[in-house]
């Protein structure tokens, strides 16, 4: 009679450890399909926002502020009433200040970036549906 009710309770205890393994395996299989989904959902938004970014324009301004030294090398023809024409050597360095700001305004395909981002979405598409 004591080995029936030894079995029973060996029978009982591996019944609740059949159980709890099953509701673990079930929560873990359902926590990992909305993961996924939710991975998925994040990667079609992934790839939609670098399709937006392949044709949105890149603005910026490079101020430049300098100073450019051009030397000037000149023969001057001076007209004197008395004695008639003179040419007298010039020679100089003029300073020129320069105070500008370039703009350039380009989109990410123009600067070439179009194939690198092609093959992003690609990437993401193909390895993000796993």
């Amino acid at each position: 009679m004591k080995t029936i009710t030894e079995s029973k309770n060996f029978l009982y205890l591996l019944t609740v450890c059949v159980v709890v393994s099953l509701i673990l395996n079930v929560s873990l299989i359902y926590t990992l399909c909305s993961t996924k989904g939710k991975v998925s959902s994040g990667v079609e938004e992934l790839s939609d926002e670098l399709e937006y970014l392949r044709d949105e324009k890149i603005s910026f301004a490079i101020p430049i502020d300098t100073t450019v030294t051009m030397p000037i090398k000149e023969t001057v023809v001076v007209d004197i009433p008395y004695y008639g024409k003179l040419a007298v050597p010039f020679e100089a360095n003029l300073n020129v200040p320069i105070k500008t700001e370039v703009k350039i305004d380009k989109t990410l395909e123009e600067i070439g970036l179009g194939d690198l981002i092609d093959r992003v979405i690609e990437l993401i598409q193909k390895y993000g549906k796993l």
